[in-house]
C-alpha cells in the first residue's frame, strides 16, 4: 500500500583513513515529501550491510528495519541512517583500541575506532542533516550496533555526549580490549537525559570468538555488566538505563531485531507519552 512506501536513497561518502567511499543509506519516513515541514529524529547504524535486508546480511538475517517501521504505528517517524561497515577492516574500524585478547590472524586488530567515529561525527552527520530535514539536537539523535557495533557505539556516546542523544548497545564486545574501554568510559560520562538501552543473551560465543578468549558467553556478560556498572559510577541516572540480559539468546541478528521496537521505545518514551 502506499501509505506504507518508505523510500530508501544511497550515498557514497569519502572515508579519508582508508581513502575510499562508504556506501550509507538513508531510510525515510512515511510521507516524508509530502510534509515539506516536518522535521526527524534521526538513528545512525553501523553494520549497514545488516540493517535493511537479509540477502545482505553476514548472517542472512537482517535486523528486519523496514518491516519492523511499517509494523509498529505507534513509533515516532524518524530517519535510520545505515552506515556501511569496512568489510575485512570491521574489526579494526570499530575497535576503538587494539586487542589485548586476540591471538593468530587477529592478533593485532583494532585502534581505528577513533578515526571512524570523527569521520561520522564530522562528515556523515553533517551530510545528513544537510540533505535531510532532521532534528540535528543531541536530544534528537541516536546511536546503535551489536557487537564490535556494540562497543563502537558505547565509545562515540560517550567520546561525544554533545552529539549523540540515546544509544542501543546489543551484545556488546567491549573483551577486545576491556581495560581501556572501561578507563574511557569511567572519565567519560554521558549527559544525565541520554537513554541507554543494553541487551545481552546468555549463548553469545561463537566459533570465530575463540580467537578472542575461551568462555565467550560468560566473557558478553561479564563486559556488559562492566559497562552497566560503569555508566551508574559516573552517576548516570538508573531509569535512563534498560539492561536485558535475555536467557538462551545468540550472538544474531534475529534477537537485536526482536529488541529493536523496545531500544525505540525506550529512547523515544517522551515523544510517546509513555
Amino acid at each position: 500500500m502506499q501509505h506504507h512506501y518508505l523510500e530508501m536513497q544511497e550515498h557514497f561518502l569519502y572515508v579519508p583513513y582508508y581513502q575510499h567511499h562508504r556506501r550509507i543509506r538513508v531510510l525515510l519516513p512515511k510521507d516524508y515529501h509530502h510534509e515539506q515541514w516536518q522535521r526527524y529524529p534521526v538513528l545512525y547504524m553501523h553494520d549497514g550491510q545488516n540493517v535493511f535486508y537479509s540477502k545482505e546480511s553476514y548472517s542472512g538475517h537482517s535486523w528486519k528495519i523496514i518491516p519492523t517501521i511499517k509494523n509498529t504505528h505507534e513509533l515516532p517517524r524518524l530517519i535510520i541512517v545505515g552506515i556501511d561497515n569496512a568489510g575485512v577492516d570491521r574489526l579494526d574500524e570499530y575497535g576503538p583500541w587494539k586487542t589485548d585478547v586476540g591471538k593468530g590472524f587477529v592478533a593485532n586488530a583494532g585502534g581505528k575506532g577513533m578515526d571512524y567515529a570523527k569521520w561520522v561525527v564530522e562528515t556523515v552527520k553533517p551530510f545528513i542533516d544537510h540533505h535531510y530535514r532532521t532534528k540535528p539536537e543531541r536530544e534528537q539523535t541516536l546511536l546503535a550496533g551489536s557487537s564490535m557495533g556494540g562497543i563502537i557505539t558505547a565509545y562515540m556516546g560517550a567520546a561525544y555526549p554533545h552529539i549523540f542523544g540515546h544509544l542501543g548497545v546489543f551484545s556488546l564486545a567491549s573483551w577486545f580490549s576491556e581495560p581501556a574501554f572501561l578507563q574511557f568510559i569511567h572519565h567519560h560520562s554521558l549527559a544525565k537525559a541520554s537513554k541507554v538501552f543494553i541487551q545481552v543473551g546468555t549463548n553469545e560465543g561463537d566459533e570465530v570468538d575463540s580467537h578472542f578468549i575461551s568462555n565467550m558467553n560468560q566473557g558478553y556478560i561479564d563486559c556488559t555488566l562492566h559497562y552497566y556498572q560503569a555508566l551508574l559510577r559516573t552517576g548516570h541516572p538508573l531509569d535512563h538505563i534498560r539492561l536485558r540480559i535475555m536467557a538462551n539468546e545468540i550472538h544474531h541478528e534475529m534477537h537485536w531485531a526482536d529488541h529493536f521496537v523496545d531500544f525505540l521505545r525506550f529512547s523515544l518514551a517522551d515523544k510517546l507519552g509513555i
